[in-house]
């Protein structure tokens, strides 16, 4: 896949996203719980990121420079979570207890890093 697509495809991935976990920081938590609470969802969710995460290593595995290398490292993480998902369902209760108390902290990184994709994506050629 191409490097400046998937930078403005995560990048405005991850605005959203953060903008959505800083603005319903008590809905994240209430349904990260319903999450861990159903076997199904897990697996859903595990299927969903095992794929993402494939798509992306398989297509852009590269790591020399830091754009290139934060896009490898969003498939990998993607990976490995559908990984831990689908194989050691209750990793995701206790990555939701270990994140619990800590939305607002992670939107706002989440938001800053879409921020930077997004800008190196649309406006750095």
């Amino acid at each position: 896949m191409d490097t400046q697509f998937l930078t403005q495809f995560l990048g405005i991935y991850a605005i959203v996203g953060g903008v959505a976990m800083f603005t319903n920081k008590k809905m994240m938590e209430d349904w990260m719980k319903k999450v861990s609470d159903d076997l199904g969802l897990r697996m859903i969710g595990g299927v969903l990121a095992l794929v993402f995460g494939l798509a992306i290593v398989l297509t852009h595995n590269m790591w020399t420079d830091l754009n290139t290398s934060i896009i490898s490292a969003f498939g990998w993480i993607a990976l490995l979570k559908g990984v831990f998902l689908m194989v050691f369902p209750p990793f995701y209760e206790k990555a939701a207890e270990m994140i619990k108390g800590k939305i607002a902290f992670l939107s706002i990184i989440w938001l800053l890093l879409g921020l930077y994709l997004t800008y190196i994506g649309f406006f750095v050629k």
